[in-house]
């Protein structure tokens, strides 16, 4: 009798020290899924971070209003489930998350900073953050870049970010005149002799760039000091 006593009372002792530990490991798998925040207030060039808890699935982020006051700028965790957002100009934005078959929504407004004495930061080829909150305010700046084929076809002027590669740029096509047809060689800072533009090159300000055509079969020669092509006589 006191043999089964004990048996039952070592039984009851496990089973007590397994629901002990219990309640936290349900509390920590099925906690409930919810955004760190609904409401959002910031100013423009700062940042605010986003988490959406307890994600069970991969969560896919989209700015749904508001795509010019907003920007989502990382995406990280293991679910791809917290973000960063960054505030372009004032306004009113929302943001989606969806996880699964659920979606959540968080409304975001953006101030003007009211803060006087803020340096204006030159624009930089690529923007570097040291801290996740900005403290100052970096202006996207923009150029006109006017094109001016010649004789060839006419090609529309375009808007580049001041302080980035240009990417792509036109290239048209001259029509045959005669029996003679061209071919299309770039983009250059003058009509004779300038220097040539290309697509990885770093924009800087407002230009007006000639186009340069070289007859099929003919012949150009280049200065490697100054990067540039004349025509062969």
């Amino acid at each position: 009798m006191k043999r089964f006593t004990s048996f039952i009372l070592v039984i009851v002792l496990v089973f007590v020290e397994i629901f002990t530990l219990l309640p936290k490991t349900i509390l920590a798998k099925n906690g409930k899924t919810a955004l760190s925040r609904k409401k959002i207030t910031m100013k423009v060039g700062k940042k605010k971070t986003i988490k959406l808890k307890n994600a069970k699935k991969r969560v896919k982020w989209k700015v749904i209003k508001g795509k010019k006051v907003v920007r989502i700028t990382k995406i990280s965790g293991k679910r791809k489930n917290v973000i960063k957002v960054k505030g372009r100009k004032a306004g009113i934005a929302q943001i989606k998350a969806k996880c699964g078959k659920k979606t959540y929504k968080v409304k975001i407004r953006v101030n003007n900073s009211t803060k006087e004495g803020n340096k204006v930061l030159p624009t930089k080829p690529e923007e570097q953050t040291t801290s996740e909150e900005e403290t100052t305010l970096v202006p996207v700046k923009y150029a006109t870049v006017k094109f001016d084929t010649g004789r060839g076809p006419k090609v529309e002027d375009m808007t580049f970010e001041i302080g980035k590669p240009y990417g792509i740029l036109p290239e048209p096509k001259r029509e045959p005149f005669g029996d003679t047809e061209y071919n299309f060689l770039g983009w250059f800072t003058e009509s004779y002799s300038g220097k040539r533009v290309r697509e990885t090159d770093i924009c800087t300000g407002d230009i007006t760039l000639y186009a340069f055509f070289i007859a099929i079969g003919g012949d150009i020669s280049h200065d490697h000091e100054t990067d540039s092509y004349l025509d062969q006589e």
